[in-house]
């Protein structure tokens, strides 16, 4: 991969970034009557509840076949996607298996060849090291992380992340995105072009 072409990879996390995790575990809990936590209270859905019988179900409806194959996208994911390969940028899911859930991987894949086509699918890293790969931001909802080896941490915003401070977006709409990422290769070719 050239200098340019890595200069242009932006990673994209998947849950709650690019797909709506929490929506089916949602209808589930509400369809069994029981109320939906705080989601500030913690990154976790899992964490956001005491009754083990709730605890339970959350399990039990994310580790389900089916479960990641049928996520929706988030409003403005597909779009600004598009939007970043026109601009030049090369777009990258980085996303961390979820262990538990014996399909997530193939499921994971089927949905980004789905929703974001083939080539995205091929190029897609579901792995537990996110930080080693390279690009020049990290687009991710989870809380607490740093900037990778290689790229900067850009806050997908979400309840449970208000609190973080950095490089942020708000929706997939927002418009300072194309000018984070400037800055960001900018840094990128700066520190790993010699």
């Amino acid at each position: 991969m050239s200098m340019s072409t890595e200069s242009h990879i932006v990673l994209i996390d998947m849950d709650s970034t690019l797909f709506d995790f929490e929506a089916p575990i949602n209808r589930a809990l509400a369809n069994c009557g029981i109320a939906l936590a705080d989601p500030t209270s913690h990154f976790y859905i899992a964490e956001r509840y005491q009754d083990q019988a709730v605890i339970e179900l959350i399990h039990s409806t994310q580790n389900d076949q089916g479960f990641f194959r049928d996520l929706s996208p988030i409003p403005g994911a597909i779009k600004s996607w598009n939007e970043l390969r026109e601009l030049g940028y090369h777009p990258r899911i980085c996303s961390k298996p979820l262990r538990a859930n014996p399909y997530c991987v193939e499921e994971k894949l089927a949905a980004i060849d789905y929703y974001f086509g083939p080539e995205a699918a091929d190029t897609a890293y579901i792995g537990r090291d996110k930080e080693s790969e390279k690009g020049i931001a990290l687009i991710d909802d989870r809380p607490g992380l740093t900037d990778g080896t290689y790229w900067k941490r850009i806050i997908y915003t979400q309840p449970w992340n208000q609190h973080e401070n950095g490089l942020r977006i708000n929706s997939w709409e927002d418009q300072s995105l194309q000018r984070i990422l400037a800055d960001c290769a900018k840094r990128y070719e700066q520190l790993f072009s010699h």
